[in-house]
């Protein structure tokens, strides 16, 4: 059962993941009712009193024009977003825009991620979330030293441990054993775990 505390909090520790600020604009094309438009675009910017642009549906011909014609600061993109924007003819305009942020899930390809930094002069910053948890588990820092292809860092309150398949911790440098939660890691918050 997701509470109405849950999604306030899963407000204040995106917002915090991102250093959204006062004013700050966020666009998504992703359905309203998912969990990656209300944790990464509605509920941190509401948060912190920005404005939300909810895109009717998503046109990989018209989305980039979107994000530059509403001064969108926070984007959330998925593979699928990533490769039809990046298929689209580059143009002159491509990075005359106000994004700060572009989070991402779910891994493309170096040279996909070194093209659209070049194209766009945004980096993908990475991370890894479930419904059940109400968010982002884990993102890679918006400051700091990034380990791409990593996911990042347990985000607030998150903590996060590789395991085996009885559930023990492996050693570090070890591959965990694939699981439900995440491939072999199990995320917790405040005591509360998956399992």
């Amino acid at each position: 059962m997701i509470t109405h505390a849950n999604c306030l909090w899963a407000g204040e520790r995106a917002s915090k993941q991102i250093r959204q600020m006062p004013g700050e604009s966020s666009l998504t094309a992703f359905p309203w009712f998912h969990a990656n438009a209300q944790v990464n675009t509605i509920l941190p910017t509401l948060t912190v009193g920005g404005m939300v642009v909810l895109l009717e549906r998503y046109s990989a011909s018209r989305f980039w024009k979107q994000v530059q014609r509403h001064g969108a600061h926070v984007l959330s993109l998925s593979p699928m977003m990533l490769r039809t924007i990046m298929a689209q003819s580059p143009q002159c305009s491509d990075p005359e825009h106000r994004v700060r942020v572009t989070m991402y899930s779910i891994n493309c390809t170096d040279p996909e991620r070194a093209e659209f930094k070049r194209r766009f002069g945004v980096e993908l910053l990475n991370g890894y979330g479930l419904t059940e948890a109400i968010g982002n588990a884990i993102r890679a820092p918006i400051d700091g030293k990034r380990r791409w292809p990593s996911v990042g860092l347990p985000t607030l309150e998150r903590r996060a441990r590789i395991v085996d398949a009885d559930g023990q911790e492996v050693p570090r440098g070890q591959v965990g054993a694939p699981a439900v939660f995440g491939g072999g890691a199990l995320i917790s918050a405040a005591g509360w775990s998956p399992r």
